[in-house]
């Protein structure tokens, strides 16, 4: 089953990368910086995939993460 999350996370990542860069950008309004957050929003939910309970709610899930990356960079700067 982790392995079935982990493929369906990799997946979604690559399938709306797009609409995640956009989401990042519209917080930070700089791209080096919403890459950065992307990255850094990838390997927390690589980190945190074993709490994912339904794989077809990966998409909303890591929206979550792009948005609390964006506000945690958004506070320390």
């Amino acid at each position: 089953m982790e392995e079935e999350i982990r493929e369906h996370f990799v997946e979604c990542v690559t399938h709306y990368q797009s609409d995640f860069y956009r989401l990042a950008y519209s917080y930070v309004k700089n791209e080096a910086d919403a890459l950065d957050i992307i990255q850094e929003a990838i390997q927390k939910g690589l980190i945190n995939l074993k709490k994912v309970h339904n794989p077809e709610a990966i998409k909303s899930w890591f929206y979550k993460i792009i948005i609390h990356t964006a506000i945690d960079f958004l506070r320390k700067k």
